[in-house]
């Protein structure tokens, strides 16, 4: 395997915690990796790259001898300026996390110089799986890189539970090993692997203590036996069987296992990424939209092995089957995070009642200050209500620091998406044709594809359907002029042609070290102003920070926004667009804004490689199958036929039917396979539902009764403050007639001596009821502050 990132993030101990991102492994072990020489070298560069010119180091801590599993080594990073949220800087320390395997407390994600998210308490447990979920671009990617090292981190702390180690799975994850994909699949099953070596190296030791009557033969053989029952409920012993049910359940047939993994797509090569990290069985797993590359069989047998997984789990996706896996939802919404217990459909009934409970307790916060607003602006200037007015803005000060804040998306997360292509200039009618075409990668004797034959016209929007493998991708990047013809042409209809590409790969073809401002200024129209370039990378939900921030520091979803946007500015302005699965970064409203814009598009030519068939019902006015070798007439609209090539790739092998995930499992799901697996999603839902409300029907029952308490006290408190008020009103004025007599008795020793006495009497009165006053203005702020129904 090449391309992988190694970085120290913590010792505690002896025990080292590393990250290797490209579906790597981090690794807790007291001794060093038997890497390939050729990762060792490339890891150790690209740790000193991404650390070298940094003030931040990864420095060692020690954790406190004799500590136990839940003891952490911490991976946080200290900062050279002081300061940040709350006076606080990264610190690196280890302490408990209470049975959690990753904690996390006080972290800023900084994308640039802004601020972009705040976890203040994370915690996640064994077996746990967390799925987050948010708009593109609020800090779901930069997150996990910040929990792997790769992002620095700024401030705040994270911590990975001793003995644990972690895999992480980034969106873009292509492998490009020349190992077989059995070899490369299998190569980080690191726990088999080290128990595999012990055994080895305990049997060569006996060996030599054969016929020897002695202590240390003894202990070898029982040292023996017990890494040999380790081995065996690990799955040692069926550790092939393990690995060809991963291959089979990602798509891969049998004769595909000992083919090189250079001489797959990228799509394919996601697939090995994916098998090497689940099969690495990692105690925390970070995947990032793990299923972007998977046709529908392939996602159920990915939805089903995550549900099982024994160890934790953080997921990115926006597959919403595979979010209804989860155990719990964390989600990232104007720079802030929030927990919801449960999966995916419940968070978003939870998230609903929250919304409403929080607006509507605002609301009576807002109501009960404009009350005492009211009173304070219709009785401040007058004397005998000076003292209670007075109150009364004393306790708008106190319910105005407890009012609840209502969680709201920010503006760029918000906002409607816009995708307007500029008018396609004139062309030849006759696009692109294709003569006697035959594809495939350098350096494979083999094409893909021979004598390919088409026309594709002006105005025609062509979409090139087929199974995973097939050559879909090669023939789109050769027809794009991307890769070089096997043999035969590929021409335009004359000089005026203009053409877009987007490709799968963002992360190799766009320049990474660029700003979304800087690639269009530079590279897609110079001519154009900032303020235009601004204005359409804001209209595709680039706004702000976001416009200016490097490329490799967005996300997927938001790096394919910048390469859409690049269209919408292009001078020239394109008239054939090459749009390689368009839509497997974006967000549901992305893709729907991207359909209406290409949909308006009416004068431009578009050829797409997709298995989003909405994307194909919404735009595509021509079809063309690429299936075993061949590829076919193109097709006026989308005939059913061409339909079913594209739900038999979503839902694998023929529509309605799903292969068994292993070929020993001898397992197949007739028709309604699909509804199979929405009904088991549903029935975890279900069941998750009921425990959930039998494990908190006691606390909910006890929050229910405090609240009851509470508005009884409420009640009672609103009713007295229109009487107190009256009562203190009464007692000034009576106040105010007795110092008058004073005035007029001021000679007559024994009266003054009375009034005096009447006096003090009244006061005591008129304490006691602003006491009671004050009391009762509290006892509502509060209520207004706790109750949330």
């Amino acid at each position: 395997m090449t391309g992988g990132v190694t970085m120290t993030l913590a010792f505690c101990g002896l025990v080292p915690v590393s990250v290797c991102a490209n579906g790597g492994v981090v690794t807790h072990e007291n001794r060093k990796h038997a890497l390939p020489r050729s990762l060792a070298a490339r890891s150790c560069e690209q740790h000193q790259r991404l650390i070298g010119s940094s003030s931040r180091k990864w420095t060692p801590t020690v954790a406190r001898r004799g500590a136990a599993p839940s003891d952490v080594s911490a991976a946080s990073a200290t900062s050279a300026s002081p300061g940040g949220k709350n006076g606080k800087t990264a610190t690196n320390a280890a302490v408990a996390t209470s049975g959690a395997v990753l904690e996390i407390e006080e972290l800023t994600v900084q994308a640039g110089a802004r601020d972009l998210l705040f976890v203040d308490d994370l915690k996640v447990f064994p077996k746990e799986f967390v799925g987050i979920v948010g708009a593109n671009g609020a800090g779901k990617t930069t997150f996990l890189r910040s929990v792997t090292g790769e992002h620095e981190l700024k401030l705040g702390q994270i911590r990975l539970a001793r003995n644990a180690f972690l895999g992480y799975l980034p969106q873009q994850a292509v492998s490009g090993s020349s190992r077989s994909v059995w070899e490369e699949a299998s190569s980080q099953m690191e726990r088999l692997l080290r128990l595999e070596r012990r055994m080895e190296e305990l049997e060569r030791a006996m060996m030599q203590q054969e016929g020897r009557n002695n202590n240390e033969a003894m202990r070898m053989a029982q040292e023996l036996a017990e890494v040999m029952d380790e081995y065996s409920s690990a799955g040692g012993y069926d550790k092939d069987k393990i690995i060809a049910d991963m291959l089979s359940g990602l798509g891969f047939a049998p004769e595909d296992w000992d083919r090189p993994c250079s001489e797959l797509s990228g799509g394919w090569q996601m697939r090995v990424a994916l098998a090497r990290l689940l099969l690495s069985q990692p105690n925390v797993l970070l995947l990032d939209e793990p299923s972007n590359h998977l046709d529908r069989a392939a996602k159920a047998y990915v939805e089903n092995f995550l549900a099982s997984y024994p160890y934790a789990i953080i997921l990115v996706s926006h597959e919403r089957s595979l979010l209804d896996r989860c155990t719990a939802i964390v989600e990232f919404r104007g720079g802030k995070h929030y927990t919801f217990p449960g999966n995916y459909s419940f968070y978003l009934t939870e998230r609903e009642l929250r919304q409403q409970a929080l607006e509507a307790q605002r609301a009576r916060q807002q109501s009960e200050i404009d009350r005492l607003q009211g009173f304070v602006d219709r009785f401040g200037a007058k004397a005998t209500k000076a003292t209670a007015a007075k109150s009364k803005e004393k306790a708008i000060a106190r319910m105005e620091k407890q009012l609840v804040e209502v969680p709201t998306d920010s503006l760029e997360n918000s906002r409607r998406l816009v995708f307007t292509l500029p008018k396609a200039p004139p062309c030849h009618h006759v696009v692109l044709s294709v003569a006697n075409l035959s594809v495939g990668w350098p350096g494979n004797p083999a094409p893909l594809l021979r004598n390919v034959n088409f026309e594709v016209e002006r105005g025609q929007r062509l979409a090139i359907v087929g199974p995973n493998g097939q050559g879909k991708s090669t023939l789109l990047r050769t027809l794009a002029g991307l890769l070089a013809p096997v043999s035969g042409k590929v021409a335009h209809g004359d000089d005026r042609v203009s053409v877009g590409v987007f490709t799968q790969d963002l992360a190799a073809d766009l320049p990474v070290h660029k700003t979304p401002l800087d690639y269009l200024s530079s590279e897609i129209n110079e001519d154009a102003t900032k303020l235009e370039l601004r204005s359409a990378l804001g209209n595709v939900g680039l706004s702000g920070d976001a416009a200016v921030r490097a490329i490799e520091m967005l996300s997927g979803g938001e790096k394919a926004r910048v390469a859409l946007a690049a269209f919408t500015v292009s001078k020239p302005a394109h008239n054939l667009l090459f749009l390689d699965e368009v839509s497997n970064h974006l967000s549901i409203e992305s893709v729907e804004a991207l359909c209406a814009g290409l949909q308006k598009w009416s004068d431009g030519t578009i050829i797409l490689v997709t298995h989003d068939i909405r994307l194909i019902e919404a735009i595509a006015t021509h079809s063309m199958v690429v299936k075993d070798g061949k590829v076919s007439d193109i097709f006026y609209g989308v005939p059913e036929h061409v339909k079913s090539v594209v739900l038999a790739e979503e839902y694998g092998n023929q529509p309605g039917q799903m292969a068994s995930s292993s070929p020993n499992r001898g397992v197949r799901l007739e028709k309604g396979a699909h509804a199979s697996v929405l009904v088991e999603t549903e029935a975890a839902t279900a069941a998750f539902h009921n425990g959930a409300e039998s494990l908190t029907k006691e606390k909910k029952a006890h929050e229910q009764a405090e609240r009851r308490r509470l508005r009884k006290e409420m009640d009672r408190a609103k009713k007295a403050i229109p009487k107190l008020e009256e009562s203190i009103e009464k007692l000034e004025a009576a106040l105010a007639d007795v110092d008058a007599k004073m005035i007029s008795v001021a000679t007559d020793a024994g009266k003054l001596n009375e009034l005096t006495a009447e006096r003090r009497a009244l006061e005591k009165k008129l304490e006691k009821a602003y006491a009671d006053y004050e009391k009762s203005e509290q006892i509502v702020a509060s209520a207004c502050a706790t109750d949330t129904e």
